[in-house]
């Protein structure tokens, strides 16, 4: 089953598929280097990322037009039932509408590995820390540097 978490991104710098293979690789997470489609070069658009080939591939895209917008109108709709006080809803707010890119992250949580839930969240850490980001995870929460809940979805 698929899952979604976004980050929203203050920077627009952009992300190279080289930084997240190196990133990845520089980690140790998995016993042998992932295979990265496309070939990690260049900016992201879209990453898989297959670190065994028995599980499904850990999708990475920026997100652009529509499915920006959908995601962000996504995110500030889940805001309005997240438990936090009114002034961190309203931080949240607005670092999503002002958020330069989405970081989105596409996975089969019931298939992922302890290795890749740990490649995830430090590489969803990372993007939080270099790029002034606030991650999203449907139906979860928001979090923020150190992957700190910051707001609540769940009851």
């Amino acid at each position: 089953m698929s899952y979604l978490l976004c980050v929203f991104c203050a920077s627009d710098e952009p992300v190279a598929l080289r930084d997240i293979a190196e990133f990845i690789n520089d980690g140790v997470f998995f016993p042998t280097a992932p295979a990265y489609l496309p070939e990690p070069v260049g900016a992201l658009g879209e990453l898989a990322i297959r670190y065994q080939s028995d599980r499904k591939a850990v999708r990475v895209t920026r997100l652009l037009g529509e499915a920006e917008e959908d995601v962000r109108g996504e995110a500030i709709g889940a805001l309005h039932r997240a438990r936090a006080s009114d002034l961190a809803k309203e931080d949240i707010r607005r670092g999503i509408e002002a958020a330069r890119q989405v970081i989105a992250f596409e996975i089969d949580r019931s298939d992922m590995t302890e290795s890749a839930w740990a490649m995830l969240d430090c590489l969803e850490n990372e993007l939080i820390t270099s790029r002034g980001g606030i991650l999203y995870a449907e139906g979860d929460g928001f979090f923020g540097d150190g992957l700190e809940r910051i707001a609540s979805l769940r009851l």
